[in-house]
């Protein structure tokens, strides 16, 4: 009798203390969107290439490689990533 007491109290006690937590993430929001995202939202088309220059390599270093610059998605518009040298 003593043992399903317990145990019963262990069970109460666990629930007492996961209660809070699941309200907190059930209330949680996501962050709005942008000004003028929603359904009938269409992504822009991608920018053209941009000119950039390239810089030289970094000294002292061979086999390095220029990787160009490009274009990202961000979720709500398009940013540029300039080129850099890579290995």
């Amino acid at each position: 009798m003593q043992v399903i007491r317990k145990r019963a109290i262990a069970i109460v006690l666990a629930i007492a203390m996961a209660a809070p937590m699941a309200a907190s993430v059930a209330s949680a929001q996501p962050y709005p969107p942008p000004p003028g995202y929603g359904p009938g939202y269409h992504r822009p088309p991608m920018p053209g290439p941009r000119d950039e220059m390239r810089p030289p390599p970094p000294p002292g270093y061979y086999h390095w490689v220029w990787v160009p610059g490009r274009w990202q998605w961000t979720g709500y518009r398009w940013d540029w990533r300039p080129g850099h040298w890579r290995r």
